[in-house]
């Protein structure tokens, strides 16, 4: 197994413990979620069942008797929670100040409610009900303003009743239908901003001043914005409102829950209008004390109707709690969220598919709220002592309540998952202990291995070199400082021997040259020619043995002065195969080509060195090649995913195969294993070591290798050339020769 993967398997291990303390964190948290819903779920179902069996609660808050209201025809008021008394004192102050302004409201957190429009006006409203008097705070968004015209015929002031049949209103204005005992449309109108007049015409068409409503006009800077007062008992049998812009040269537009038919109010006595449908809609105080029994801190507990308006509620989900510690966010960080948001319900109608009507099963679900976690619950409200069983479902109970994620938990719990990570995590740091101190025994053996080869002799280290059975890439290191070991043992050795080799070589032409120059000094006639010929000879001999041993650095210095030209390699072989047959007389050789294509084999290449190359090939392949056998120069071009595509030049001989010992050593200098030709040419090993050298330049590699009657040396050179890389693709490799 490679480091590389042995490190992995330590660095999942290392991953798995935090994971699966992480995994068990969520798994008890979900659990923990789940133990948390169902207790919401059985004081919802006990504050159901205790408000299910109080029929008389159910009557005097009439939510027994529930009609179903008009779309768009509703109002809701919310109810002042302080005043839990059924009527107002002057020891009670009310907590609207009827000025025209919002501040009081945005005190009391009452959002705005719009109103529902068919034109371009926008409206809209707040409501409270704080004892026996009801607020509505209207905004309209109208640029463009017109107040009732106070010069108008109609406009008297005189009498309270008044028979004229002029216009009650001829700009802006407001209608509201509410009445205790009949019901009216009221039109309130304003002559210039501050307090507005409420008016109706009565059965008999007159005019009626309403006292009991009061209102103030206030501009803002998109509109204008009405603040009134009424009855509370005027808004309990029926209740619609509209806000209408009028003027002398545009269109009428409205916003409310009106009917467009009643827009005529305010003009010339229309007659009988049909009376309006609406109604407001507020919760009953009766309901929100018995809710407020069952409270509990952050929680919230919600009574709505079969409609979905609610009725009824008590409790805060205000988060009192302190700010959490280092240890509680980082809880609260890596536990699930839910994605779901928290659903306003600021209007009054709980429009929401997990508590829609009918629903006769409890639903629990979990919303979020930024950092906090809000567990809801609804069950059904249904009462077993009304007689009609399609309406015993009377609504459904929602109990709310906010959390923090780290408090769902339970602290035993999570000590003992502590106590399980942290001896996962001893064991696993035992683990990285004991692989370190392994990895750093098996490095300590092989550094060992590597300092007593310097003070010993190379063949004892070799023999006590260590061996690894764990096949990675120390035991490849290992592996290769033996063979690097081991080629300088054979090196060593052959330097050893080399003496002895260049004193056998140097010792004989030195003695024919000696032995010619005494007989030179004793002979006379035909006898000086022979020994002068003879001492020639030797000094020849001794001449080669030179330049063989500098040849390979004349190479490199010719390397360096390179010069690269194209060349035609299918050209340059046939012509050189011609000249090694007259250099070569007793050697036959051939020529192979494949495929054959003119044009196909231009290269750049130093033409003087790859001919230099092919003669140490040649006088190399010649020496080893049995008689009556051919020496056989190939070339052809193939493709490799990895270097494209190459030219490969080889030279393939009918003889020996190559010494096992000599594998991968061959290309190396001083290397030989070539025997004595006749005692004529001494081989000294620098004549495939020049090979190497020159394909190197080229950017190119030379092996070695058996064939099943000889041996092939090929070299191989990249291509320069388009053609040859636009036919990659196409060409099928051919390695014989």
């Amino acid at each position: 197994m490679r480091l590389r993967q042995q490190l992995a398997l330590l660095a999942l291990a290392g991953l798995l413990t935090p994971g699966l303390t992480l995994y068990s964190l969520r798994i008890f948290n979900e659990q923990a979620k789940a133990s948390h819903l169902n207790q919401l779920t059985g004081i919802a179902q006990a504050v159901a069942a205790r408000l299910g069996n109080d029929i008389e609660l159910l009557t005097r808050s009439a939510l027994a008797d529930s009609p179903q209201r008009p779309a768009g025809k509703t109002l809701y008021s919310h109810t002042d929670n302080s005043n839990h008394s059924s009527t107002t004192t002057p020891s009670t102050p009310s907590p609207i100040t009827v000025d025209g302004s919002a501040a009081d409201w945005h005190q009391l957190a009452i959002p705005p409610l719009p109103l529902p429009s068919e034109t371009a006006l926008t409206a809209q409203y707040r409501s409270l009900t704080s004892g026996e008097r009801t607020y509505l705070l209207i905004e309209v968004d109208d640029k463009q303003r017109h107040f009732h015209n106070a010069e108008a015929p109609h406009h008297d002031k005189q009498p309270l009743y008044r028979t004229d049949n002029q216009a009650l209103a001829s700009g802006d204005h407001l209608l509201l239908y509410a009445g205790a005992q009949d019901q009216h449309l009221h039109i309130l109108r304003a002559e210039v901003p501050g307090q507005m007049t409420a008016l109706y015409r009565n059965a008999l068409g007159k005019v009626v001043t309403q006292e009991a409503i009061q209102g103030l006009w206030r501009e803002t800077n998109t509109g204008y914005q009405v603040e009134l007062s009424l009855p509370t008992n005027m808004t309990q049998t029926a209740m619609a409102l509209a806000a209408v812009d009028q003027s002398p040269t545009n269109p009428q537009r409205s916003a409310g829950t009106l009917p467009p038919y009643a827009l005529s109010a305010a003009g010339p006595d229309p007659g009988v209008l049909p009376p309006a449908v609406g109604q407001m809609i507020r919760p009953a105080q009766s309901l929100n004390s018995a809710l407020e029994v069952f409270t509990r801190p952050n929680t919230r507990l919600s009574l709505i109707d079969k409609h979905h308006w609610q009725r009824g509620q008590a409790g805060e989900l205000a988060d009192t709690h302190a700010s959490p510690s280092i240890t509680q966010r980082l809880l609260g960080s890596i536990m699930k969220m839910p994605r779901r948001p928290t659903f306003e319900t600021a209007s009054g109608h709980w429009n929401h598919p997990d508590i829609s009507y009918p629903n006769r099963e409890p639903r629990a679900f979990w919303a979020r709220d930024q950092d906090a976690l809000i567990a809801t619950v609804a069950v059904p409200l249904i009462s077993s002592h009304l007689p009609a069983l399609e309406s015993r479902h009377l609504g459904s109970v929602i109990i709310e309540q906010r959390v923090q994620p780290w408090q769902l938990l339970d602290q035993d719990s999570i000590k003992r998952l502590l106590a399980s990570s942290l001896l996962g995590g001893g064991l696993l740091l035992l683990l990285l202990l004991g692989y370190a101190s392994f990895l750093s025994a098996r490095i300590a053996k092989l550094s060992r291995a590597a300092n007593q080869a310097k003070g010993q002799n190379l063949p004892e280290s070799l023999s006590h070199w260590p061996q690894f059975t764990i096949q990675d890439e120390i035991a490849e290191l290992s592996q290769h400082y033996y063979e690097v070991l081991t080629q300088l043992q054979d090196h060593n050795h052959y330097l050893r021997t080399l003496t002895g080799k260049l004193s056998h070589e140097l010792r004989t032409p030195l003695a024919v040259v000696t032995g010619s120059l005494d007989n030179l000094q004793q002979s006379e006639g035909e006898d000086v020619h022979k020994y002068t010929h003879r001492a020639q000879a030797g000094s020849e001999r001794l001449s080669f043995i030179i330049s063989a041993m500098t040849e390979a650095s004349r190479v490199e210095a010719s390397i360096a002065s390179a010069e690269l030209v194209t060349v035609n390699l299918q050209q340059l072989i046939s012509d050189i195969s011609q000249a090694y047959s007259s250099a070569y007389p007793a050697q036959r050789f051939m020529v192979d080509i494949q495929p054959a294509s003119t044009g196909t084999y231009e290269v750049k290449v130093a033409p003087e060195l790859l001919v230099q190359m092919l003669d140490k090939l040649v006088d190399n392949a010649v020496g080893f090649a049995r008689d009556n056998t051919p020496v056989t120069l190939g070339l052809n071009y193939q493709s490799t995913e990895q270097d494209g595509v190459i030219l490969a030049l080889s030279v393939c001989n009918q003889g020996p195969h190559l010494p096992n010992n000599m594998q991968g050593r061959l290309f190396q200098s001083l290397t030989s294993h070539r025997p004595r030709s006749g005692g004529d040419t001494p081989h000294l090993g620098l004549g495939l070591y020049i090979v190497e050298l020159i394909t190197r330049f080229h950017g190119g590699t030379a092996t070695a290798t058996d064939l099943p009657d000889g041996v092939k040396v090929c070299v191989t050179i990249p291509a320069l050339y388009p053609e040859l890389n636009a036919q990659r693709r196409t060409t099928s490799v051919d390695n014989t020769c």
